[in-house]
């Protein structure tokens, strides 16, 4: 992706970070912990027919940035500031994995913001039929390639910058899922009102896709779509996905057009 990181001061006076690529309707996108190697393919492809705004999740470059953000809670009005420093009402919410924990806390939260909600795999939820793996136990250099299905490229295990990222960003996120992934956003889920779409990868090696059916059954009107791939399904298929979402977005908006 070639547009550079923006980086704007927010009403609480943190410092954001974000990119923002192509023009249209605003799209937050709300990364995997693990950026996928297909991703600039998706938001590229996205981009196309929406203003993709792509944040860099606090904590991600560097841990000082976590502090006085302990939950759902406040990374909802983290992003929440976001919005309002961008000067944005609504937006299509799109989350990926850990990023789909954050986008249905935002749209949970702040109901109004969400012009409809798309969820990829998303972590959040938890059953004692179907446990999510301690992500902490995992070894650095295998993140990504677990996340993913199996036949996709795998990751240079001495790729030093990306074992460093990696390592960061799984730090970031553990503070908000572990050592288990719900930490009462089930509870939230009913305030959710934007249209939602849950899309999963029936071999997941990750959260298994009989969370998808539990995502379902939380949000109010919420459909699933299951399709070929693993957990990062952006990564697998990264062109059918910005596809299948930018399909689900344009639909989802004409109802307020109207």
């Amino acid at each position: 992706m070639s547009a550079e990181l923006v980086e704007v001061t927010l009403a609480s006076g943190r410092v954001a970070h974000y990119s923002r690529h192509g023009s249209g309707d605003p799209v937050l996108y709300l990364r995997s912990m693990v950026v996928p190697a297909g991703d600039d393919v998706f938001v590229e492809s996205l981009a196309q027919s929406f203003d993709v705004i792509v944040p860099r999740f606090p904590g991600f470059d560097s841990l000082d940035e976590l502090d006085d953000l302990d939950n759902g809670h406040d990374v909802a009005l983290y992003f929440d500031d976001l919005l309002r420093s961008l000067e944005l009402d609504r937006a299509h919410v799109v989350g990926h994995s850990f990023g789909g924990l954050v986008a249905a806390e935002l749209a949970a939260h702040f109901p109004e913001r969400a012009t409809s909600l798309a969820l990829l795999a998303p972590f959040g939820l938890w059953s004692e039929e179907e446990p999510t793996p301690d992500l902490a136990q995992w070894r650095p250099a295998t993140w990504f390639n677990r996340f993913s299905a199996e036949g996709t490229e795998p990751v240079d295990q001495e790729d030093e910058e990306h074992i460093v990222a990696a390592v960061q960003a799984m730090t970031a996120t553990l503070k908000f899922v572990w050592p288990f992934p719900d930490h009462s956003l089930a509870r939230r889920l009913y305030r959710i009102s934007a249209p939602t779409r849950v899309y999963w990868g029936n071999d997941d090696p990750v959260v298994q896709v009989g969370y998808a059916a539990r995502w379902a059954a939380a949000i109010a009107g919420a459909q699933v779509e299951t399709l070929a791939g693993g957990h990062l399904l952006i990564q697998d298929q990264p062109e059918e996905m910005a596809e299948r979402i930018g399909a689900f977005q344009s639909a989802a908006a004409s109802p307020a057009r109207a």
